[in-house]
């Protein structure tokens, strides 16, 4: 895995998502090398290569400081706004173990007193970590991207992501302590369209953690996020190709 550290001019950006205003990316690349993953794009403004998404991770080392400024100007003018972590990498890569760019982010936020909604979106229980902080914020949520109901099957195509067992368990503690959560079943794989039982096991595994709310995402079927499949040598990941190519 290829770490580097860059230097950015702005880490809060304008958002084309629905109902979010901002987005919020601390990390360029993602290391958990999911193979359907649509953001591979972004290796573009970093000189990485599509093909090569999933091993690099380039580190906005000034980007606490950048999100304060950026976040004052946002107040100044007294916007209450969604500020959403994050939409092209994960917020809690195992990096931020050691940067913890998101942690003292979410402390800004805090310690400014923001009142907009903060939702975070992530694959990792590291989010755990962050509990102290998120009960500090006046409106947050956290979700929790569930693609399968089986470690099995996400270990096939988000090859180096914690597991789904791990995941639950992380929403589970979230709801424990009162701090609103949902799941984003997104993609929506092909074995969950073909078979309505795995979707209601998935569904209902999500709702056992405590969780209420649940979006769901189609697959983004690009030429290029069909080659990095063809490209796996997964047996599983093989094994949905063929339902990628049956129209």
């Amino acid at each position: 895995m290829k770490y580097h550290e860059l230097d950015c001019k702005s880490v809060i950006t304008k958002s084309k998502l629905p109902d979010t205003d901002y987005v919020v990316n601390p990390y360029v690349g993602c290391s958990f090398s999911c193979l359907y993953c649509y953001a591979s794009f972004m290796g573009r403004f970093v000189g990485e290569s599509i093909e090569n998404w999933g091993n690099y991770v380039y580190i906005k080392k000034n980007s606490v400081e950048i999100f304060e400024k950026q976040l004052k100007k946002l107040l100044d003018k007294k916007l209450k706004s969604t500020i959403f972590f994050s939409s092209v990498t994960d917020p809690y890569l195992p990096i931020e173990k050691k940067y913890q760019l998101t942690r003292k982010m979410l402390e800004v936020l805090k310690n400014n007193h923001y009142l907009g909604l903060v939702s975070i979106l992530t694959k990792s229980a590291l989010v755990l970590r962050d509990i102290d902080v998120l009960q500090e914020l006046k409106d947050v949520e956290v979700g929790f991207t569930i693609t399968s109901a089986k470690d099995s099957i996400s270990k096939a195509l988000e090859i180096k992501a914690p597991s789904i067992t791990s995941r639950l368990h992380a929403l589970s503690e979230l709801n424990s302590q009162n701090i609103r959560t949902y799941a984003f079943i997104g993609p929506l794989l092909p074995h969950l369209v073909q078979n309505p039982l795995e979707l209601e096991s998935l569904i209902s595994l999500v709702a056992q953690t405590g969780t209420k709310s649940v979006y769901v995402e189609q697959m983004n079927l690009s030429s290029y996020i069909k080659q990095k499949i063809i490209s796996s040598d997964k047996t599983l990941a093989n094994t949905y190709l063929s339902i990628f190519t049956e129209k």
